[in-house]
């Protein structure tokens, strides 16, 4: 049998008893219990998305009206032994029922409070993979062997997988190894999982990247340049992709990971309101996103001109002495006849690099992001930093 009920999307839960009468008896056979009516987001990638807990808790953003259905669990066995819905929890890891990762439960907790509806985290993230492992295989509409197949089983047996609003994506650590990707390689492993996505979920509506910070854990420079390249182009060429830093978040004693105060629940804090602005149509007066860069030239033979797409930039310090150092080691010039930068100027969203000699004909630069103290660095009016950039 089926039945047809209409129930809002508002901070209401609903329960369905179902009962069966035979000669007049009736007997009840089922209570499902606080349904309820809301927006669906997945979150993915490797142990930055999993966000388990290094230091500091989730908790205080716990709420009823955020749920998640199993768990994502890094085994078929683990899947398939829960089946059951639970509230939210964002301490645990992969492996905990109803886990959605630190910044996912802070984050449904933001949307929730805004729009007083509730919301579904479907966390998939696996700690220290590469991009191909996220990949889906041909028979992951049928087997749970693979990440993305688990994924799958539980947006498609919860029934909504077609409700998916949302990606928020936070890997390549694991692809910045000596070996690893090159910038187009990383390009097109990304495309090939978001055709994926979007394919499985069509009504994805924006896929959040968060570039991955300048974490050396046991990876190249060369390596780290690439991926964060390759981020940074992904966000410029597809109007579907946004880009958000981590460089300017406090890391944990790793430098790999986030403690939550100040490293998980910001990453939350800021990619809400480019997720509000996008799907939900809000506007804000100031600067949400994080200033890109759009060109780098020069003005005459020592004068490197950046600009960006921000229409403000400020230090945000007095001690210029102390930014020109921060800056000398942040800004790398490669192929410019080993020159380096001798003094700065910031100018409304331009960044101007006073250089010790001719770079040459054909030099480049790189933004590294290297420093997590925003008081004492280059950001938006709105604390954002720089998104980094390679071989520019």
């Amino acid at each position: 049998f089926e039945f047809i009920i209409t129930i809002d999307s508002e901070l209401s839960s609903y329960d369905i008893k179902i009962y069966t009468e035979k000669n007049g008896a009736i007997e009840l056979k089922k209570t499902v219990n606080e349904i309820v009516s809301g927006d669906v987001f997945i979150v993915q990638g490797q142990s930055n998305a999993a966000a388990v807990q290094y230091s500091g808790s989730s908790n205080s953003y716990q709420d009823n009206y955020i749920r998640v259905y199993s768990g994502g669990y890094t085994s078929s066995n683990g899947l398939l032994n829960d089946n059951q819905w639970y509230y939210g929890q964002g301490d645990g890891n992969e492996n905990s029922g109803g886990n959605t990762g630190q910044w996912g439960m802070a984050l449904g907790k933001m949307i929730l409070d805004e729009l007083q509806v509730p919301i579904a985290i479907f966390n998939g993230a696996h700690g220290g993979q590469p991009v191909s492992f996220f990949q889906a295989p041909e028979d992951y509409s049928v087997s749970t062997n693979s990440n993305y197949g688990r994924l799958y089983y539980r947006l498609n047996k919860s029934g909504l997988k077609n409700a998916v609003r949302g990606v928020l994506w936070s890997q390549g650590e694991a692809d910045s190894f000596t070996n690893g990707l090159t910038t187009n390689g990383y390009k097109i492993a990304f495309n090939t999982l978001k055709n994926s996505w979007l394919n499985d979920y069509p009504n994805i509506e924006q896929i959040y990247i968060f570039q991955t910070r300048d974490c050396n854990c046991g990876t190249s420079s060369t390596g780290r340049l690439n991926i964060k390249e390759a981020q940074r182009q992904l966000a410029v060429e597809y109007e579907n992709i946004n880009i958000m830093g981590t460089t300017g978040m406090v890391p944990h004693s790793d430098y790999c990971h986030y403690p939550f105060v100040n490293g998980y629940e910001k990453f939350a804090n800021r990619i809400f309101k480019p997720l509000m602005r996008d799907l939900y149509g809000y506007s804000y007066n100031e600067e949400i996103d994080a200033p890109m860069i759009l060109s780098a030239n020069l003005s005459d033979s020592q004068t490197l001109v950046i600009q960006t797409n921000s229409s403000n930039l400020t230090t945000n310090t007095n001690n210029n002495s102390n930014l020109l150092t921060k800056i000398s080691s942040d800004f790398v010039l490669t192929n410019a006849n080993g020159v380096g930068i001798s003094s700065f100027e910031v100018s409304e969203g331009t960044l101007i690099l006073e250089l010790n000699g001719n770079p040459g004909s054909d030099p480049l630069i790189s933004f590294i992001g290297q420093y997590s103290d925003l008081s004492d660095n280059i950001t938006n009016l709105s604390g954002l930093e720089m998104i980094c950039f390679s071989y520019f």
